[in-house]
């Protein structure tokens, strides 16, 4: 890449960033999350729509707009969203639980019931295995991982008495950050490196300008923010020292996997980005395929260690 369209991707992806963090402060400062919400509709949707785009470049055929509405329901179809919006209901809570589960539900029953109407209606013309495939991996790509976005944002309850009531919405607006720059700050970082120093390549028939080098350094970049992060926040993420090495490393691992994982899609449909809407990036996709892996990663492993740990950040069974 010309020098030139680093300093592009440079401005471009700070920008990103700088926009993406904003969201998240004027939600916090506000006492609300109605803008994160919107932020992760916007993500899911238009990430399902150029994943939709790329499978067109391989000859499918997906029902894209339906396909669109379904993973954006997914995605918000969760009891944390359900307990913000109706206070009276508590977190984990059959009622919660319940009403999320019934959006899930619905968001398929749609699905389900949509291409196979649509495909009916074009009296099976063209591939329909492939159209409808194309169409159910997408929602479940955007719209399944795309939920732990929301899930990772309500990790710390106002009734969690290890923290003070005016600290749990820091702790997870924190938590959210260690997930975003531990998983772009990474790719970053390998992106830098194995530009420089990259002579071996990592897995070339998917992604040729991978590097080993690159990769590592994403490694080393991630384990030290995590450290770093997890002691600097240590009092209100309720993090002993090397749980922020345990999260740094998986976020460094997952994201990669998730940057590889997009980029199969593209190589298969011989697709160099999923848009070109953003300099030197190409599409919105592009930017949250590492996240898209990281947020389901920690979230899950949040909620381990805080199992071993015998309920150190929150109580168990709250």
């Amino acid at each position: 890449m010309p020098d030139g369209a680093v300093k592009t991707r440079i401005l471009f992806g700070t920008i990103m960033m700088t926009t993406t963090v904003a969201i998240f402060v004027l939600d916090f400062a506000l006492g609300t999350i109605y803008f994160y919400y919107l932020f992760v509709a916007f993500l899911v949707g238009w990430g399902a729509y150029e994943f939709y785009s790329i499978a067109e470049a391989r000859g499918c055929k997906p029902h894209k707009y339906l396909g669109v509405f379904s993973a954006i329901m997914l995605a918000l179809s969760s009891e944390e969203l359900v307990c913000n919006f109706f206070p009276h209901i508590k977190p984990e809570s059959t009622t919660a639980r319940g009403i999320a589960q019934l959006g899930v539900m619905l968001a398929i029953s749609v699905l389900i019931v949509g291409v196979f109407a649509q495909q009916i209606l074009k009296r099976g013309s063209g591939d329909s295995f492939a159209d409808i495939s194309a169409t159910f991996f997408g929602v479940i790509y955007l719209g399944f991982l795309g939920s732990f976005f929301v899930k990772i944002r309500h990790l710390y309850h106002h009734d969690n008495p290890f923290l003070p009531r005016d600290k749990y919405e820091l702790a997870n607006l924190l938590f959210v950050l260690l997930v975003l720059f531990g998983t772009k700050g990474s790719d970053i970082a390998a992106f830098f490196i194995g530009r420089k120093w990259g002579r071996h390549k990592l897995i070339p028939e998917i992604s040729p300008k991978k590097s080993w080098e690159g990769a590592i350094a994403g490694v080393v970049f991630g384990t030290a923010f995590g450290l770093i992060w997890g002691i600097a926040f240590s009092d209100v993420l309720r993090f002993k020292w090397y749980f922020g090495i345990i999260f740094g490393l998986t976020l460094a691992f997952t994201g990669l996997a998730g940057d590889l994982a997009e980029s199969l899609v593209k190589r298969k449909a011989s697709v160099k980005d999923s848009g070109s809407w953003i300099p030197t990036f190409g599409g919105l996709l592009d930017v949250i395929d590492a996240p898209l892996f990281g947020a389901p990663a920690a979230y899950y492993l949040w909620l381990l260690m805080n199992q071993l740990a015998g309920g150190y950040m929150r109580p168990l069974g709250q």
